[in-house]
């Protein structure tokens, strides 16, 4: 087991989407490329571009980071109108740790004590549907492939 590393939590802001696109671009590459189709790759790495992370942060986007030691952006979460789980990525160096669990949890529990949400919602890549159900996320159906964009859509029901 890996030793925890010290992860503080942060609302994202203008200004920080260079950091998120440049944590999450190689990532995707290396993660969700090999599931999709090749059509989908411009498309997707053009949804994390510094410029697609800066329009959503002025939109209805909300992003968390994890920071290591003070200073080194380890993590990312994203969602989109406060109830679609849009991006979630940890650095290769701490998987494992319970980076993306400890943002989960921080963002739930911040929208859910803003918001009266009925359930969450995610299009997991194929290799990532473990972690969500771990999250208690369950599959809506079973893969599918929407113009090469291959996913798993799941929800995650709060009880009322």
């Amino acid at each position: 087991m890996r030793a925890e590393p010290r992860i503080t939590l942060k609302n994202a802001t203008l200004g920080d989407e260079k950091n998120i696109s440049e944590l999450i671009t190689p990532l995707m590459k290396k993660y969700v490329f090999p599931t999709i189709e090749a059509a989908a790759h411009d498309i997707v790495i053009d949804s994390v571009s510094e410029k697609s992370i800066k329009n959503y942060l002025s939109e209805n986007h909300q992003y968390m980071l994890a920071i290591k030691d003070g200073s080194k952006l380890v993590g990312v979460i994203g969602m989109r109108d406060k109830s679609h789980l849009l991006h979630l990525f940890v650095c290769e160096s701490i998987q494992g740790s319970g980076v993306s669990r400890m943002l989960w949890e921080a963002m739930k529990k911040e929208i859910l004590a803003e918001y009266d949400i009925e359930q969450f919602t995610v299009n997991s890549a194929v290799n990532a549907k473990s972690v969500y159900l771990s999250f208690g996320f369950v599959e809506t159906q079973g893969i599918r492939n929407r113009s090469g964009m291959i996913d798993i859509p799941m929800v995650l029901n709060i009880p009322s």
